[in-house]
């Protein structure tokens, strides 16, 4: 088996039309040498459902990958931190810390993941390096 990366748990936040507009939590990304394949689970925060895949990449259809925080500027102070992490259980959304762009040609997708741009992008570009053929520029904020 080929190394890759896998994020598991990461929020959907628009802009691919094979996945749609209305999926919002249980998005898995797994990149490989080849390309990334993308799985969704059916909606909400506790759904038991295991994800199917939706999507795959070969890296010649990715023109750019990018990575920055999600919410640029100083951090909230720790009591708008507790209420906006009781707002999120609420509602149900993940709302995760940094934003990971995939562009192709046609259309450019959005998902919040956890991992820092810091800590993924050479993970990423460790992983196009050992891919053969034309792969994506990687980008960190």
């Amino acid at each position: 088996m080929s190394a890759g990366i896998d994020l598991i748990g990461c929020e959907y936040l628009g802009g691919c039309p094979t996945i749609g507009s209305k999926v919002l939590n249980k998005v898995e990304l797994h990149f490989s040498c080849d390309g990334l394949n993308v799985a969704i689970a059916p909606q909400g925060l506790f759904t038991l459902a295991t994800a199917h895949p939706v999507l795959t990449l070969g890296w010649p259809e990715v023109t750019r990958v990018s990575m920055r925080p999600s919410h640029p500027g100083r951090a909230p102070a720790a009591t708008m931190r507790a209420v906006r992490s009781a707002v999120r259980v609420l509602t149900m959304r993940l709302d995760l810390p940094f934003q990971l762009t995939i562009e192709t040609a046609g259309w450019i997708m959005n998902v919040g993941v956890r991992v820092a741009p810091d800590e993924l992008g050479p993970k990423l570009q460790q992983l196009l390096d050992a891919s053969s053929g034309p792969t994506p520029q990687v980008i960190r904020a």
